[in-house]
């Protein structure tokens, strides 16, 4: 798998923390820069240790043992998984599409409220980490993406909504839910150049 593919799904699991940032840079009155450091070292904090915990199914013996052998069957997999996630993401966003934003200011930052979303967000990175692993991607790489891509998302994601709002979030999961598909679809492709 190539980095710019590797970047490309990235980027669609950190829409989704984007989003999230969309809906609180909108709500307070002034960027407070240690309270927006805190949220980025919370939110990548949680998207990497689950990347990390999701690529520790290389340490299960039946995945270890086998990941060069059947290597056509972990595309098979990889691809599904990734399909499945794109299609989870995009479910999720749809549900959400007429959901009413009520803006208003709300200039604490509520940190324990914070890490249950950082949790939620980050169980694609999980899924997504399985899925890597199986496509035996270099972890590190995996990491240094993701820690970049998700501090990105929620630096801009927090002064996107103060400057315009946050009523394009449920577009941008949407966009990010289709990246995740459209690496399904290559993982999906390269399967079927294997088997041919």
């Amino acid at each position: 798998m190539s980095l710019w593919e590797i970047i490309f799904i990235t980027f669609g699991l950190t829409l989704d923390t984007f989003a999230f940032c969309l809906y609180k840079g909108a709500m307070v009155s002034w960027i407070d820069k240690k309270n927006v450091a805190r949220l980025a070292a919370l939110f990548t904090g949680f998207q990497v240790c689950a990347l990390i915990l999701g690529s520790m199914t290389r340490y299960i013996s039946h995945v270890g043992a086998y990941q060069t052998k059947a290597s056509s069957a972990w595309f098979a997999i990889s691809a599904a998984l990734f399909f499945g996630l794109g299609i989870w993401m995009l479910i999720r966003s749809l549900r959400r599409r007429n959901e009413t934003i009520l803006e208003r200011k709300e200039d604490d930052y509520h940190f324990r409220v914070y890490v249950m979303w950082a949790l939620l967000t980050s169980i694609d990175a999980l899924i997504a980490g399985i899925g890597f692993t199986l496509l035996s991607v270099d972890l590190m790489i995996l990491v240094i993406v993701l820690l970049v891509t998700t501090l990105l998302s929620v630096i801009i994601g927090i002064f996107w909504g103060y400057r315009l709002g946050c009523a394009s979030r449920n577009k941008f999961r949407i966009v990010g839910s289709c990246f995740v598909l459209a690496g399904g679809a290559d993982v999906l492709l390269r399967f079927l150049e294997m088997i041919n």
